[in-house]
């Protein structure tokens, strides 16, 4: 497949003068794109920037979100529009919004309009209506003991807002529509999960989109939701992500931009359920990153080489500094891939060695112990006297955790304490509303034992397009991967777009992925452009994947007339169940039926108008 460069225009730089000024004491009374003069990139994007600049105008001050609209507002400064000349929206056209008239949603609506949407009332529930929580219309307090749900609170002393915080901001793969959500949102929704607490039932968030432009109209009403999940070691969760338009508002136009960032820790457990139903005539642009993590901790890397080790240390596994030892790591063992394994000891506390400079140097030599044949555990005594500038705060958290022998100073480690790193997410999506309709889905594995499971179904009954595009990146040994993409278009302008990227890098040993895209065209004029792309750097894995496409065969319909079954009956029941593998893996009965109701009469009004 050809790749088409895009070539922005050039623009004359030009200084973009802040709005505000920060004063000490005294909060700010609106939001600029910059607190400081900053000198606009040659290649900026007039049309992006006055966008920018709708939505900055439009929100209220925020300390919390600072961070989060500071470096959004810096990637809109140097992105342009996407169109078809662009790889990931090759076949993807988002004219739709680019000529309309976007108009930020500034306040949420009225409770008077809103009598249809009450979420489950047995389930821990979340409304979000044009982007903004409705505390009266949502219920938490069934929830267990620590476990948070609501906005992001502004104090900076809060323990939940220092941890969300800690992520805010360091996502480095997201496009202009993530950018626009960080500089637009109004809150941040907040999930928190402690440690080891279970919620056995889902938390629901119903998504609705209340205000809209008339059909033919070119206003665009633009929301920017946006929820943080964070799982932390041991802990369970289920979160439902239902997206609909208020009752009556089936034919509005207007533009959803949702963002879920989740991130689960050692042990932990998230499954998904992403349900999407809004109306024919919006856009429906959403982004899902998650980001499976070990425990919060600092590692002591061993590097077997020889006789000797080095040894290193890696401030919090952040992405730079993970890509940088593991490598190390990997050109200095040669070995099968899995030594890596071998480089980790468990060390919990703080140190002053935090930046990408002093990692890449080693702190000392010491004597690695005997390892076992089959490379699965190596027991290293380090000599702690022999690392200069030892925080003394680690060895006596060491010593707490058993990892130390305070009698001769030694610190002693095993791989066996890694494997509990293991975390496990699990997303079932349904999309079958929107006239453009696009899930930007990112998933990183960062620890070993680490288990993920896709699957997605959608249906463009009209003139629509799906669109998945996904990645998933695999960096530690023994992940576990699944992905199934499922689509039908029974339209003759419908159209869908998969393009689904799984990458196992080199240290990635002994993983296990696979891909599937299946997608039926139920009509002459159909379109689908799938791109499957499984990337290996690794050596010692099992994967595959692969693709299919077709109109139902003349063998399954021949199977039921010969039972007596009529040609109509026989294909719906065909198109049904080519979905209904993906609908069936919904976790909860409840949302699992209304799904099927949902899609039965969307096929069954499709049959009506099919030229078969």
């Amino acid at each position: 497949m050809s790749v088409s460069a895009f070539t922005p225009q050039i623009h004359t730089p030009l200084t973009i003068k802040p709005k505000i000024k920060h004063k000490q004491k005294q909060k700010p009374k609106s939001f600029s794109l910059s607190t400081t003069p900053i000198t606009q990139a040659c290649f900026s994007d007039p049309f992006v920037l006055q966008l920018a600049e709708t939505l900055e105008d439009s929100l209220s001050p925020s300390v919390s979100l600072q961070k989060l609209r500071d470096s959004s507002s810096e990637s809109l400064l140097s992105t342009s529009w996407p169109s078809r000349k662009d790889e990931p929206f090759r076949f993807t056209d988002t004219s739709f919004i680019r000529h309309s008239q976007i108009i930020p949603i500034t306040k949420p609506p009225q409770l008077d309009y809103l009598p249809s949407i009450n979420g489950d009332t047995l389930l821990p529930n979340v409304v979000i209506a044009d982007g903004f929580v409705l505390n009266s219309m949502s219920k938490v307090s069934t929830l267990p003991d620590g476990v948070y749900v609501g906005c992001l609170l502004s104090d900076s002393s809060d323990r939940i807002a220092k941890r969300v915080l800690e992520f805010v901001g360091n996502f480095e793969w997201g496009d202009l529509f993530w950018s626009i959500n960080g500089l637009g949102t109004p809150a941040m929704t907040v999930v928190y999960v402690p440690a080891g607490v279970k919620v056995e039932n889902p938390i629901h968030f119903k998504y609705v989109s209340v205000e809209g432009g008339e059909e033919g109209s070119k206003k665009l009403p633009v929301s920017n939701p946006r929820v943080f999940v964070v799982v932390e070691e041991g802990g369970e969760v289920g979160i439902i992500e239902e997206f609909v338009s208020k009752e009556g508002n089936d034919d509005k136009r207007y533009w959803a931009n949702p963002v879920l960032e989740v991130v689960i820790g050692k042990g932990a457990k998230v499954r998904h359920s992403y349900v999407q139903s809004q109306s024919l005539n919006s856009a429906h642009i959403k982004w899902t990153a998650v980001r499976q993590i070990p425990k919060r901790i600092l590692y002591l890397a061993i590097l077997n080489s020889g006789d000797e080790a080095a040894v290193f240390f890696i401030w919090r596994m952040k992405t730079v500094l993970r890509e940088t030892v593991l490598s190390i790591i990997y050109e200095e063992t040669r070995g099968d891939g899995r030594q890596e394994l071998l480089a980790f000891a468990l060390v919990e506390g703080l140190l002053r060695h935090k930046k990408a400079g002093e990692v890449s140097k080693p702190l000392c030599r010491i004597d690695a112990s005997a390892k076992d044949d089959d490379c699965s555990r190596l027991t290293a005594s380090i000599k702690l006297s022999h690392i200069p500038c030892m925080d003394p705060i680690v060895v006596s958290i060491a010593e707490l955790m058993g990892l130390v022998d305070p009698a001769n100073n030694y610190v002693e480690s095993s791989v066996d304490h890694l494997q509990e790193a293991a975390s496990s997410y699990e997303l079932v999506e349904v999309s079958t509303g929107g006239k453009l309709s696009r899930h930007n889905l990112h998933v990183q594995q960062l620890g070993p034992d680490t288990a993920t499971e896709l699957s997605t179904f959608h249906l463009s009954v009209g003139d629509q397009t799906q669109d998945l595009h996904s990645r998933l990146v695999l960096d530690h040994p023994r992940g576990y991967s699944q992905q199934l993409h499922k689509c039908i278009v029974a339209h003759s302008q419908g159209q869908a777009v998969f393009d689904g990227n799984v990458k196992v890098n080199r240290y990635a040993q002994q993983t296990d992925a696979g891909q599937l895209t299946r997608s039926l065209l139920l009509e002459p004029r159909a379109t689908v452009n799938v791109k499957p792309n499984l990337q290996i750097i690794a050596d010692d894995v099992k994967c595959s994947h692969g693709a299919a496409i077709s109109d139902l065969e003349e063998t399954q319909l021949f199977y039921f007339q010969a039972r007596g079954i009529d040609l109509e009956t026989a294909r719906k029941a065909l198109v049904f169940s080519f979905g209904a593998e993906v609908i069936e893996k919904l976790p909860y009965s409840f949302i699992r039926k209304q799904v099927e109701n949902h899609v039965k009469g969307l096929l069954g009004s499709s049959f009506k108008g099919s030229s078969h």
